[in-house]
């Protein structure tokens, strides 16, 4: 997401008037969440002053620093001690219309140690895959490129004992490094919940315009609000176009 990302940590950009993070907070809050660990890393302050300790999200927001990244398996063995027994990891740049307590549901039926969101792949060359069995655990991952596995979503579920053989110092993949040992170690360790959700990611500036656009639509919005302290000429044409503050 750079250079947008050199002032804004990327939960922290703005979609559509209000910050990605605090949309996702209101999701889940929306889905009976209660509370939320957020990890920090980069610009850390963009996260903190517009979520807080989460009031105005419907949530009780606590935080998890980490001064190196720990990596996608790291970070959730950093934060155990802020966790419950089970509980779920969403992915900060993206926004979509899982249902939790369909998935939570699943999860419990299927007996997994992990279960994750997918969905049909909607461009094979840009997101790798989430290789299934005919049962419907996952068997390993693909990467990016010429193939037909659903896509993650990035929405999961998992048990706390998932993390705790993993190094506090080191850093640790879970796609790509624990989860792979899973697969591998036990056919049924790790769940494929497929969905029809809503979708939208925010891993590039151009991703980001076009998921801004189509959230602005969805909340009847003609235009993208301006940031505050944002001013446009009365002579200017503003069209498919984020403005931040102060611009």
């Amino acid at each position: 997401m750079a250079p947008l990302t050199d002032l804004r940590a990327k939960p922290a950009v703005p979609v559509a008037g209000k910050p990605l993070i605090f949309r996702l907070l209101q999701w889940l809050a929306g889905q009976g969440v209660t509370s939320a660990v957020l990890n920090l890393h980069h610009r850390p302050d963009t996260i903190t002053r517009c979520i807080g300790h989460g009031t105005n999200t419907g949530l009780a927001v606590r935080y998890s620093w980490e001064p190196t990244i720990l990596g996608t398996a790291g970070g959730p063995r950093r934060a155990l001690p802020l966790l419950g027994k089970r509980f779920f990891v969403i992915n900060g740049d993206t926004l979509t219309g899982v249902d939790l307590h369909a998935m939570s549901k699943e999860h419990d039926t299927r007996g997994a140690q992990v279960t994750l969101a997918v969905t049909t792949n909607p461009n094979p060359d840009k997101y790798g895959g989430v290789v299934v069995n005919n049962r419907g655990y996952v068997q390993g991952f693909a990467r990016s490129g010429q193939h037909t596995h659903p896509h993650f979503l990035g929405v999961q579920l998992v048990e706390a004992s998932v993390f705790r053989c993993v190094s506090e110092i080191v850093p640790t993949a879970s796609i790509g490094g624990i989860y792979d040992t899973l697969t591998s170690e036990q056919s049924d360790a790790v769940y494929a919940h497929p969905v029809s959700a809503s979708f939208y990611d925010v891993g590039t500036p151009s991703d980001y315009l076009a998921t801004s656009l189509a959230i602005a639509e969805a909340d009847g919005l003609t235009s993208l609000p301006l940031g505050k302290g944002s001013t446009v000429d009365v002579s200017a044409s503003v069209i498919r176009t984020a403005i931040w503050d102060d611009v």
